[in-house]
């Protein structure tokens, strides 16, 4: 178990974490209890009174929270006869089953993952509150469950749809327990198993996303706690103890966040999602962060799930190496590096338009922007440029980096991959249709309010907005506090002739946010659809311990000196960067942006579940 490789390994992790007081963590679930019963009542009214567009989990997600807060069960009742009232419940229908996202929805399945979420509360209200439900609602919603399965089947989420696939498991698991239907149940602790097993080879697929890691543990949670089968309650606990476990891991306690590559993130400036108060529950942030869901409430009680003191001792390690896979395609992968003082690493295959696969970040108290990568067509890198995409939900959106990252330690190669023939709308009614471009642009996201800025060792200021020209091989460096990182933007190709131009930028709409950017621009010109199927950018990112300015020069220098072998031929891509003592080589796929290989001082790199500091904590 997870447990007892956590225990061996812990000399070289970190030290044992005392779980917070009983009292004390009974003290923060009354505050999140406080704030469900502050609005569950007027949230249930309001949704009642004005239900046209409003998503049908925001009805059983607000019926938990009535019962949770202690109000009138009617009006739980309510809001659930209302969502269901919606089901299709025409056995010939090839929607049978479902729940649409929204009232009035034509397209039923326009979001498939509606059922998941219809249904997601209904386990805990029924095991739960069920004695305060009347018998007539009881009898009522018992047809709409067992319709509920068959589409909740039907659906069949792939495995590594994390938290959409776990909501499925669970609410069989759960629904089944509470109508006594033994088929339901034993269908999702197969899924479960399948979840497990998948897990065990690959890796959590939806890898360290602040927003889906808070999905999973409302979901799991729940679960845990209220499951009566002994066997398939302790396989929810490893689940619970491997998320826990990765986030712990990737804890940087100096900005009291999930830190590193993630797969998921709507906020592309930094965005510490749902676990907030998640790692607040267990004592690893002071502060009150605020929220909580209903979810949380139920599943953290006395008897519910805890991560043990071996788990959080994970985040208390003074330097760590966190190697994780999430895929089992080439560059599935994922390599954090950890300090007190800064966190820098990469993955090497992209994920979808919200991922953050090269992640910096610098100990600070201002709330600085995450450093990242980001490829848009917009001119605006910055996440606050949204597009409504097939499902019907407006999120930001950036192209694929398609990286190939090869890391030791606080040193960074990363090879960018762009694909310019292949920008294919997301949006809704233009999904996959070729999208013409007025630009494209690989941008390195910077924090503007950090205390020192160079470009080539010169001094910047971010007091107003700028444009300064650099070029290729120019360094870039930012320091705050103790730390600092150095970027070099070494290749770059053009499209349609366009000569690559370099620039340091700040404007208005990232400097409203405490950003700015280093660019290299692939194209700029006439709106085109662009023809190439590769565009280069090849990127070396340094971080280390800077207290000085004399300190963040001498980062940048060991960069700007850095002796690069860049060959591309029509195929492949091979770089050999040589930093100091330092040798990282990388080569990638054209056709297909993918690792071919990666290299450290001439010793091919391991590919590890998740390790901490080689410590292996994967499920066994």
């Amino acid at each position: 178990m997870i447990t007892a490789a956590l225990t061996i390994g812990l000399c070289s992790v970190g030290a044992l974490a005392a779980p917070l007081d009983s009292n004390e963590r009974e003290a923060r679930r009354a505050k999140i209890l406080d704030r469900i019963k502050k609005d569950a009542a007027v949230r249930a009214e309001a949704l009642l009174a004005s239900s046209t567009g409003k998503p049908t989990r925001d009805f059983t997600n607000t019926a938990l929270s009535v019962l949770v807060a202690g109000e009138d069960p009617t009006l739980a009742e309510k809001l659930l006869d209302h969502a269901f009232s919606l089901q299709d419940m025409k056995r010939e229908s090839p929607t049978f089953g479902y729940v649409p996202w929204t009232e009035g929805d034509t397209d039923i399945t326009l979001d498939p993952n509606s059922i998941e979420f219809a249904t997601h509360s209904m386990g805990p209200v029924l095991l739960v509150y069920g004695d305060k439900l009347s018998d007539a609602f009881k009898r009522r919603i018992k047809p709409h469950i067992k319709v509920a399965f068959e589409a909740l089947r039907r659906h069949h989420p792939p495995v590594w749809y994390t938290n959409i696939f776990l909501m499925n498991t669970a609410s069989m698991i759960l629904m089944g327990q509470a109508i006594g239907d033994k088929k339901a149940q034993s269908d999702g602790a197969a899924q479960l198993d399948i979840w497990l097993e998948y897990t065990r080879q690959n890796g959590v697929h939806e890898y360290d996303s602040p927003v889906y890691y808070g999905v999973d543990l409302d979901t799991l949670y729940p679960a845990y706690l209220l499951c009566k089968d002994p066997e398939v309650k302790a396989k929810l606990k490893s689940a619970l103890d491997l998320l826990w476990s990765d986030m712990c891991a990737n804890f940087f306690v100096a900005n009291k966040r999930l830190a590193g590559p993630e797969s998921r993130n709507y906020d592309f400036l930094g965005g510490s999602g749902g676990l907030s108060v998640f790692y607040w529950m267990e004592g690893l942030i002071s502060a009150d962060p605020g929220g909580g869901s209903a979810y949380l409430y139920v599943g953290s009680g006395p008897d519910g799930y805890r991560p043990g003191a071996d788990i959080l001792g994970l985040a208390s390690a003074k330097e760590r190496v966190v190697k994780s896979k999430w895929d089992a395609k080439p560059g599935g992968d994922r390599y954090c590096y950890l300090t007190r003082d800064f966190v820098i690493g990469g993955a090497s295959r992209s994920y979808e338009p919200q991922d953050r696969p090269i992640a910096v970040e610098l100990a600070s108290k201002k709330e600085l922007p995450v450093v990242s990568v980001i490829a848009d067509s917009f001119d605006s890198p910055y996440g606050k440029a949204r597009i409504t995409d097939a499902c019907g939900h407006s999120k930001p959106f950036h192209w694929p980096l398609n990286p190939t990252c090869v890391q030791e330690k606080g040193t960074l190669m990363v090879l960018v991959g762009l694909n310019p023939s292949g920008l294919k709308s997301w949006e809704r009614g233009k999904r996959d249709q070729q999208v013409p471009v007025d630009s494209l642009a690989t941008n390195v996201i910077l924090p503007a309010k950090a205390d020192s800025i160079m470009l080539d060792g010169k001094p910047v200021s971010t007091a107003s907005a700028f444009k300064k020209k650099a070029k290729s091989g120019s360094v870039v460096a930012i320091r705050e506090g103790n730390a600092g990182v150095a970027i070099r933007i070494f290749a770059a190709d053009g499209c349609e002739h366009f000569q690559p131009e370099f620039v340091l930028q700040a404007e208005e709409n990232g400097l409203e946010f405490g950003a700015f950017r280093y660019t290299v621009y692939h194209y700029r010109g006439e709106s085109v659809k662009l023809k190439e199927k590769a565009a280069r950018a090849g990127i070396l990112i340094s971080a280390g311990q800077c207290g000085s300015d004399d300190d963040l020069i001498a980062l940048s220098n060991a960069l700007k000196t850095a002796t690069i072998d860049d060959h591309v031929s029509r195929r492949t891509w091979q770089v050999r960067a040589k930093i100091a003592d330092l040798t990282l080589e990388a080569g990638a796929d054209i056709a297909s942006h993918e690792p071919l290989y990666r290299r450290v001082n001439g010793k091919s790199i391991s590919i590890e579940r998740l390790t901490v500091n080689g410590v292996d904590l994967g499920l066994r």
